[in-house]
């Protein structure tokens, strides 16, 4: 059904695998719920004066416009792309945690 969330075995293949070794099709989904999640976070950050709102959206923004070139390229590059999302959203939830 359209509007549903997807679980982890919809976005990933059973085992884990590492983005690396994902489809291109499966590394662009994976892409684009990260920027969804990223455009929320960025919303959250900037109405709590989060100091790392601006880097949040901008490469939520950037993952927007890139994601499936990023989806595409195996080298390293693409897998920095998505580390930095990870740490990011990271930062933000620990800073709202606490």
């Amino acid at each position: 059904m359209a509007g549903e969330i997807s679980t982890k075995a919809e976005l990933i293949p059973k085992g884990d695998s590492a983005f690396s070794e994902l489809t291109v099709e499966q590394r662009d989904r994976v892409l684009v719920r990260v920027a969804g999640s990223l455009h929320y976070s960025a919303l959250i950050s900037r109405a709590v004066h989060d100091k790392a709102a601006p880097d949040i959206e901008h490469l939520a923004e950037k993952i927007d416009r890139e994601h499936q070139e990023i989806a595409a390229d195996y080298s390293p590059s693409s897998g920095e792309v998505l580390y930095r999302a990870v740490e990011l959203l990271d930062g933000f939830h620990r800073r709202m945690s606490s």
